[in-house]
């Protein structure tokens, strides 16, 4: 029989490879924590501390025989990586921050700042960028104590309420995690925190939602103000009722065209947005054409009130200022904010579509 040989020159490229492969074998799997040894938390509440700088909380679920439990742990520290340190101190399992669904800020956090516990999520790469965001002005570990039923009920409870394919609508904000570092160093891009409560079923309460420019909250905006500036961001989905003074109709599709341009120095806009409704309700005998007149009238006011509210706080909430990034030069738009958006000049026109008039006839 013939022998294989294997040349020297081969053992000699292939040995160091082999060796560097069995270190990292050897040295991975002595890293490895056992799924059994987790903490999985899916939610994350931040707020103010008594006593120290932070006060973190988070909603840990534990498996049981039939179903698991949840079980609600916080801990204090000077930066939010301490609190987060001191509760794994508390907790018997590692804690594994990846399966987070949702952050809460406290509203007396955003009114000071929250860049910096933003950047710490992302850079840490300890928690999912898909994480989704929001804010409260109740106690963090009450608000996650009065969740606890629901949640063992359904563990995807949180998800589903800030996810487009479950149970979100169009006038609650759903931002996520990088959505809002991404505002952080962006000069045209600032973002909303859907603000939420203890509800009467011991779920979440949507109460508006926080208006978030250079990292802190400039303003408030309630449902119905929500709506339109998620129209505008490209976020609508679903369908969302709206009451006039003489219908109740229900917004089922909705599209925006935007026309930019400068003259003179000063930047314009123009916009029309197209809407399809039906008709659910009606006081009194209303023709579609008097329920068009009034839907467009109000879209119409609502746009123009938000934009002169948030153009005070140099908040670009409708993204403007995206529109304008191939006319103004890259120097140019990072005076976007102080510069070129307190002068915008804009109009917006309204066009509204009745899918089905049922018995009315259309005037």
């Amino acid at each position: 029989m013939r022998r294989l040989r294997i040349s020297r020159s081969f053992r000699t490229r292939c040995l160091p490879v082999m060796l560097v492969t069995l270190i990292f074998a050897v040295t991975g799997c002595g890293e490895i924590k056992d799924i059994n040894h987790r903490a999985l938390p899916i939610v994350m509440g931040i707020a103010p501390g008594d006593e120290k700088e932070f006060r973190v909380a988070l909603q840990i679920p534990l498996p049981g025989q039939q179903q698991y439990t949840v079980r609600t742990v916080s801990a204090e520290g000077e930066t939010v990586s301490q609190a987060i340190q001191r509760v794994q101190t508390n907790v018997e399992n590692h804690l594994d921050l990846l399966h987070l669904k949702l952050i809460i800020f406290h509203l007396d956090l955003i009114k000071d700042g929250i860049n910096e516990e933003l950047e710490y999520a992302i850079r840490s790469r300890q928690i999912a960028p898909k994480s989704y965001i929001a804010a409260t002005e109740s106690d963090i570990v009450k608000l996650l104590n009065s969740t606890k039923e629901r949640v063992e009920q359904d563990g995807t409870t949180f998800y589903n309420f800030f996810s487009q394919t479950a149970g979100w609508t169009p006038d609650i904000s759903n931002t996520q995690l990088w959505e809002a570092y991404r505002a952080v160093h962006s000069s045209s891009q600032d973002y909303m925190a859907a603000i939420v409560g203890i509800g009467d079923d011991e779920m979440l309460e949507s109460r508006g939602s926080a208006v978030i420019a250079g990292g802190k909250m400039v303003d408030r905006l309630d449902s119905e103000e929500m709506l339109l500036v998620n129209i505008f961001n490209n976020k609508f989905q679903g369908a969302v009722i709206q009451v006039l003074e003489k219908a109740s109709v229900m917004v089922i599709g909705a599209k925006v065209r935007n026309v930019v341009s400068i003259k003179s120095g000063v930047p314009k806009l123009h916009s029309k947005l197209t809407l399809t409704v039906s008709i659910e309700e009606t006081k009194g005998e209303p023709s579609p054409g008097e329920i068009r007149h009034q839907l467009n009238e109000e879209m119409e006011g609502r746009f123009m009130m938000i934009l002169n509210r948030m153009k005070k706080h140099e908040a670009d909430l409708f993204h403007i200022g995206q529109h304008f990034r191939r006319i103004l030069t890259p120097d140019e738009m990072k005076k976007w904010r102080s510069e070129y958006y307190p002068q915008l000049e804009a109009s917006i026109e309204v066009e509204t579509l009745i899918r089905n008039t049922g018995d009315l006839i259309d005037q």
